[in-house]
């Protein structure tokens, strides 16, 4: 006599199959139910697409209900909770109890300083804005010897320039529940900020010496504008030099220029050889020199002609 099937059984056998099924799905696919999914649909209503009615729903919530209350075919009790075999991963991670401390360049503005002799000092208070600094310069000149000779003179030059002071600041916040939270860490996060904070105004500090303060008149070691000026003046005389030298001569200042001064720009990158030569080439500067020198030393050579158009024009 053939046995009845009953919903009850099929919903059975759907669970008992996907039991056996989730903890391969999950071992060798990484198939994880977590929305507390108990059983496949039975075969009956898969056939039909897996459209249920309201009777279909209500027939297999029964089924399952029964199913809880007592034990499975096997006797054992039914898992109420996601199967699982595994511990968090953070139980088997190492954490190093030694901190890492990230390294920075060393600061040597206040030893260069020290270095040449004047070294770091305080001037004035937070209150003043501005700075003035006495700067005295001997002069004189000697002439040769005489009983009844009365060259040569001694003299003194005073300057003060000015420099403006500038103000910096930074802020250390924590709460203290951003302490607790990084002390599980081994971090004491107000005494690192201290350190941060000390590190940060130390490291503008060394910056400022090198750079001076961009706007205001505070300059540093490298961008003094005297020093970019002595450096201007120097390089300007000696093209005024050979520039004289070929006036003189009756030969082309440009030529004389470019021979002396080409190897100037050896190394430059070709784009950047275009705009130096653009914005102050040889030829536009050879122009200009022949034109000063026209003035203070009138009638020219003949053959020391100022540059034409066609040679005194960079493009």
């Amino acid at each position: 006599m053939p046995q009845r099937i009953t919903l009850e059984s099929l919903v059975r056998e759907s669970r008992r199959n996907f039991t056996s099924d989730r903890v391969q799905l999950a071992e060798d696919h990484g198939i994880v139910f977590m929305d507390g999914t108990r059983a496949y649909l039975p075969e009956p209503m898969r056939k039909r697409g897996g459209r249920l009615s309201e009777m279909d729903i209500t027939a297999l919530d029964r089924a399952l209900f029964a199913m809880d209350a007592g034990p499975q075919l096997t006797g054992q009790p039914i898992l109420t909770t996601t199967p699982n075999n595994a511990i968090p991963a953070l139980l088997t991670t190492f954490i190093d109890p030694d901190i890492l401390m990230i390294l920075f360049a060393a600061n040597k503005a206040a030893r260069i300083l020290g270095a040449e002799g004047s070294g770091e000092r305080k001037k004035g208070d937070w209150t003043e804005m501005v700075a003035m600094f006495p700067v005295l310069e001997h002069t004189g000149q000697v002439t040769s010897y005489g009983d009844y000779e009365n060259g040569g003179s001694a003299g003194i030059n005073f300057t003060f320039p000015q420099r403006q002071s500038y103000h910096y600041q930074n802020v250390i916040r924590y709460g203290e529940r951003e302490i607790a939270m990084a002390a599980k860490a081994q971090i004491d996060i107000a005494s690192q900020k201290k350190r941060a904070s000390t590190l940060v105004l130390d490291k503008f500090q060394n910056t400022s010496y090198f750079y001076g303060i961009s706007g205001l008149q505070n300059y540093g070691l490298l961008n003094d504008p005297l020093d970019v000026l002595d450096e201007a003046d120097g390089t300007l005389r000696k093209w005024a030099d050979v520039a004289e030298s070929a006036f003189h001569r009756g030969e082309d200042i440009a030529a004389a220029l470019s021979a002396e001064f080409a190897s100037d720009l050896d190394g430059v990158a070709e784009e950047h050889r275009e705009k130096l030569e653009v914005m102050n080439g040889v030829h536009s500067n050879a122009a200009g020199l022949h034109r000063w020198l026209s003035t203070r030393h009138p009638g020219t050579p003949p053959s020391s002609r100022e540059p034409d158009d066609a040679a005194g024009k960079d493009t």
